[in-house]
């Protein structure tokens, strides 16, 4: 196994919060806000729980270990190193879960003094390993179907050695095997989907590993097979893209591609960064802003609005929350003052309204959300094989989703990443190449289920 950096998987810097649960004697280290498809997560012996955003698997969103002994945690160390594991810990906030660290502020109050919650720096070791707890969460989603599966443990199988800290997750991958490689013999492979010689064979290789470790493997190595019975004929008349025309495929599209429609009272992707001075949305509203009013002290002021609330200061790239506050009623106003980073670009920030009752969604609302999450994850895989159309059209419509759950932050990043155009998204993981269930769009039959 590789062993991971020295400083951690996740950099040597501090911007992460502690958040110690005294009733559930848990640490839960909370890195970043979950994005646009949702998180993958795994369960580690002995209570640790790694999570990772699934669309960005370089991205932590939380690690959480049993408070008993968690300055000896092999993930906090692997994540953070030793002395950063001390360093996050020594910081450690009381508040009992992350939810209630953020309803009372206090993450909020360390954000703004020393632990500024935000994405740690994002290292190719971070993509590697992420990619790992990708693979295992995806082995273990039954929504996937048994080709779906099987195929996310051979890859995860074979990637765990040479992956930092991947010797962690060989518990779940022995977990995982007794679980899922019996389901290869209900496996069923889209006939209308001839694969690549070079991916197929990378295929049949992993599935052969597997083979090798379970206590049948007649079942996976006929798997393997008819993988291979699948490879497209070089005569059949299909072309395969060369180096440059991949190269072509992942350049930006054309400017003159026209966003699709944004729903009534949401900014389009290009009405989603404003202009200085542009002091309503394109619904007529008021535009809320935070501005300065003493040192490292925002206030953002909501013209009619009632106590009880929240504001949250988010950033627009990845919708990270910097800043929360509660809204207090003055006069015919509500205001939220606010401990923000001396420096920050107020400007630049996205002002996120949080009514009471806000916390728990409706059902039709929880419905929505998950809606968005696979659209989500049906585009990042497109996105990972380079397929730029089906990844901005499913973009699309995990932005329109995202609007109809009401979250016009999510809306817009995910508006802005149909635009990307990268094959990549702004993350390190899809620099790796796509993943072996790619090639067969395992979220497809998912989304379009919904």
């Amino acid at each position: 196994m590789a062993d991971a950096p020295p400083a951690g998987l996740y950099g040597p810097h501090d911007p992460r919060v502690a958040i110690v649960d005294p009733v559930g004697a848990t640490v839960e280290v909370a890195a970043s806000t979950p994005g646009l498809a949702g998180t993958s997560a795994v369960a580690l012996p002995d209570g640790e729980v790694w999570e990772v955003d699934h669309a960005d698997p370089d991205r932590l969103v939380s690690i959480e270990v049993p408070a008993a002994g968690a300055d000896a945690s092999p993930l906090l160390i692997a994540g953070f190193g030793g002395d950063g594991a001390l360093e996050v810990l020594d910081g450690a906030v009381e508040a009992g879960t992350r939810a209630e660290a953020e309803a009372v502020g206090l993450l909020t109050e360390r954000a703004g003094r020393r632990h500024r919650l935000a994405d740690p720096i994002r290292t190719l070791e971070a993509a590697r390993t992420g990619r790992l707890v990708l693979l295992a969460d995806m082995a273990a989603d039954a929504a996937l179907g048994p080709l779906g599966r099987v195929l996310a443990l051979a890859e995860l199988l074979v990637l765990l050695d040479p992956t930092p800290a991947g010797d962690l997750l060989r518990p779940v991958v022995a977990r995982l095997v007794g679980d899922v490689a019996g389901l290869a013999d209900e496996a069923e492979i889209p006939p209308d989907r001839p694969l690549d010689p070079e991916r197929a064979e990378a295929i049949v290789a992993a599935l052969d590993a597997l083979a090798a470790i379970v206590p049948d493997p007649d079942p996976v190595r006929d798997l393997a097979a008819r993988i291979a019975a699948a490879v497209a004929d070089p005569h059949d008349g299909r072309e395969f893209l060369s180096a440059l025309e991949v190269s072509s495929t992942i350049a930006p599209p054309p400017a003159a591609v026209p966003a699709a429609p944004a729903p009534s009272g949401l900014p389009t992707a290009a009405r989603g960064r404003r202009a200085a001075g542009d002091a309503v949305r394109a619904d007529g509203a008021p535009r809320l802003e935070a501005r300065w009013v003493a040192e490292a002290v925002a206030e953002v002021v909501v013209p009619h609005g009632a106590s009880g609330g929240w504001v949250r200061l988010l950033r627009p790239d990845d919708l990270v929350a910097v800043a929360q506050a509660p809204l207090v009623r003055h006069e015919l106003r509500a205001r939220a003052e606010l401990l923000v980073e001396p420096g920050t670009d107020l400007a630049a920030l996205e002002v996120q309204v949080i009514r009471p009752g806000a916390g728990v969604a409706p059902r039709g609302d929880r419905e929505r959300v998950a809606r968005a999450i696979r659209a989500g994850r049906a585009a990042a895989s497109a996105e990972r094989r380079g397929d730029v159309p089906l990844a901005a059209e499913r973009w699309s419509e995990c932005a329109s989703e995202w609007a109809a759950a009401g979250d016009k932050g999510r809306y817009v990043v995910a508006q802005e990443r149909r635009h990307l155009g990268t094959g990549g998204g702004p993350g390190l993981a899809a620099r790796l190449g796509p993943l072996l269930v790619d090639e067969f769009d395992p979220y497809a039959a998912v989304t379009s289920g919904v």
